[in-house]
């Protein structure tokens, strides 16, 4: 069995590569701690609109029309909604006891990726009286 040397450049590049590992791991750990632990500010504080994008199943819609359903905003913006798909589509998926406001669920049918639909909601707010939103 043959015993490698290594010289002092070649310890330091590993310490600093261990280091490096350690504070990016530190790092992961202490992200992961804070994005678990956030929560609202205050619920049951009302805003001006509710924002939802669409995309990863159905969930983020029933939890739209939720606190629609409970007048946490006057308005509820969906973005990203396919074009076939209606206001009375969404209506429909609705299924709580609290009946839906009748008026100001507002569909965007024109974005399809994650940075569009911030386009697009910008856009909505910016043609409105919106102050706050909860997304």
């Amino acid at each position: 069995m043959k015993i490698v040397q290594l010289n002092i450049f070649e310890k330091l590049l590993i310490a600093c590569f261990f280091l490096a590992l350690m504070t990016w791991a530190a790092g992961a750990g202490w992200f992961t701690y804070s994005v678990l632990s956030m929560h609202p500010e205050n619920v049951d504080r009302p805003s001006d609109a509710i924002v939802v994008l669409t995309g990863g199943g159905n969930h983020r819609i029933e939890e739209g029309l939720e606190l629609f359903s409970a007048k946490r905003a006057p308005y509820l913006f969906i973005t990203g909604v396919h074009p076939t798909v209606s206001k009375k589509n969404i209506r429909a998926m609705w299924k709580g006891a609290t009946p839906l406001p009748q008026c100001c669920i507002v569909l965007g049918h024109t974005a399809t990726t994650t940075k569009e639909n911030a386009i697009e909601t910008q856009e909505w707010i910016k043609n409105t009286d919106v102050k706050s939103i909860r997304l």
